[in-house]
């Protein structure tokens, strides 16, 4: 893996860098922790290893706004592994619904995504009951360590398609 995995976020309602894993409890923290309990990451590995970019910069939620950031985002993403935080990025970035739930897609030459890898996850802002059930906390802690591990030892990810109960 050449590039860093990205990871898309929705807006910052604290206003500071995108996913940053601070205060304790914020999206960044979550995926942090994740990550870390399946691979003792340090905060600054997290942040080195991992992309981060909202489709706002602003702290109050607008679709409409986000949709306009489509192709700027869309170009962010090419060639990479993204991980899209929630229902409303893969909305507002045009992707077909039916995708949600996937972790791994093998790219696609025919595509405008230009081989991007797409995962996906229920957004891990405390508020998504989904994470209550250990199992889905596991996949989802799986998922982003082994992005994590692979980017940190040039390893291939699989080109497997797995899906999130």
């Amino acid at each position: 893996m050449k590039s860093k995995p990205l990871l898309v976020g929705m807006n910052n309602p604290q206003g500071n860098v995108p996913l940053f894993p601070h205060p304790p409890g914020c999206t960044g923290w979550r995926i942090w922790q994740m990550i870390k309990g399946q691979t003792g990451a340090r905060r600054g590995e997290y942040m080195n290893t991992f992309d981060r970019v909202n489709l706002l910069d602003s702290p109050v939620w607008n679709a409409r706004a986000a949709r306009a950031n489509r192709e700027a985002i869309l170009r962010q993403m090419e060639g990479r592994t993204a991980v899209l935080l929630g229902r409303a990025v893969p909305a507002c970035l045009g992707l077909p619904a039916t995708l949600a739930g996937v972790w791994y897609v093998t790219p696609n030459p025919d595509d405008q995504t230009k081989d991007t890898r797409w995962c996906f996850l229920p957004h891990p802002s405390g508020l998504n009951r989904w994470y209550n059930d250990p199992e889905n906390l596991k996949m989802a802690s799986e998922l982003l360590s082994d992005l994590f591990t692979a980017y940190r030892h040039g390893l291939a990810l699989s080109s497997e398609t797995r899906r999130v109960a």
